[in-house]
């Protein structure tokens, strides 16, 4: 897991603004490329050109779900959804994954009936300079929205961001196919499309599988926890740490933590030594964490254990 930083909130909403406008600049591009990839691709023969178009409708389809996500996870949480609706970004890249596939098997199929039927039209060196020109516009795009995937840390922006490389990488590929061909290879166009097909398809799996554990309420890695632990330990008035469970809920950690104090404590007094935990966590973690404290007394008798629910949403 990276290391986010904490955004105080006035750098949360430009983070927010930029990463509205990197969203809606990768629909445009993204859609604009697909065409003229696809255009090209068909009148120069190159299959690598044409398959390539699937990566930008899919960067032009994974923009789109980031608009949406983004918009309702950043909806504040209710009574019907007192957590929030940081997973829906979660589902939005399961569907992306699955949409995803099938338009990458056409193209495989098309590929493979070349190579069978043993086609051997080189493409024309217009679809290599379309894929430099494509790939550096991605690779532009990817930096930004990794950029703000990063800060915000939100599932879609990053995934939009890895569709935009991966399309960057893609044209590489098809550079290197058209190149081949003007040397006498070529059905290297043709294989170049197969490789970047079940590139997709393996893009498409890895997508599919962190949105899973994103559903099933992902633990953060040991080392992430153990920060958290250890905040609640050094915290004055805090005699140990019963429990400390953790999952990622989209954009942010939900972190519910038991700890023991002294039971000659007043429930107000308990209560501050929650809150400095709390604020211990924030300032240890540095990330989006939503805490849930609980104390108990540490003469451990039966129906004594008090609870307290402490939520915010922190940078």
């Amino acid at each position: 897991m990276h290391q986010r930083v904490r955004l105080t909130e006035e750098e949360r909403k430009r983070c927010y603004s930029c990463a509205q406008r990197f969203t809606r600049l990768s629909v445009t591009v993204s859609l604009f490329m697909a065409a003229v990839k696809y255009a090209v691709g068909t009148l120069t023969g190159s299959r690598a050109l044409t398959a390539s178009a699937l990566y930008s409708i899919n960067d032009a389809f994974s923009a789109v779900i980031a608009i949406v996500s983004l918009k309702m996870a950043r909806r504040p949480a209710d009574t019907d959804y007192p957590y929030g609706r940081g997973k829906v970004e979660f589902l939005a890249v399961a569907g992306m994954s699955v949409t995803l596939a099938g338009g990458v098997f056409l193209v495989l199929f098309e590929s493979i009936g070349d190579i069978t039927r043993g086609v051997k039209a080189a493409p024309h060196l217009v679809a290599g300079g379309v894929a430099i020109l494509v790939g550096i516009s991605n690779w532009v795009l990817a930096k930004r929205g990794f950029c703000c995937g990063h800060k915000l840390n939100s599932p879609t922006l990053h995934n939009s961001a890895e569709h935009a490389e991966a399309d960057a990488l893609s044209s590489v590929a098809v550079l290197v196919g058209v190149v081949g061909g003007a040397f006498g290879f070529h059905s290297l166009d043709q294989y170049v499309a197969i490789f970047e097909t079940v590139h997709l398809l393996a893009l498409s799996g890895a997508m599919l599988g962190r949105s899973i554990n994103g559903f099933l309420d992902h633990a953060l890695p040991e080392a992430e926890a153990r920060k958290i632990h250890d905040a609640c330990v050094q915290t004055p008035g805090v005699l140990g740490v019963s429990s400390v469970k953790t999952r990622m809920h989209g954009g942010h950690v939900i972190a519910d933590i038991v700890v023991t104090v002294s039971s000659g404590l007043s429930v107000s007094e308990a209560h501050a030594i929650c809150e400095q935990a709390r604020q211990a966590v924030i300032n240890a973690t540095s990330m989006e964490v939503m805490t849930y404290i609980r104390f108990r007394p540490d003469d451990n008798l039966m129906g004594l254990e008090a609870s307290l629910d402490l939520p915010g949403s922190h940078a």
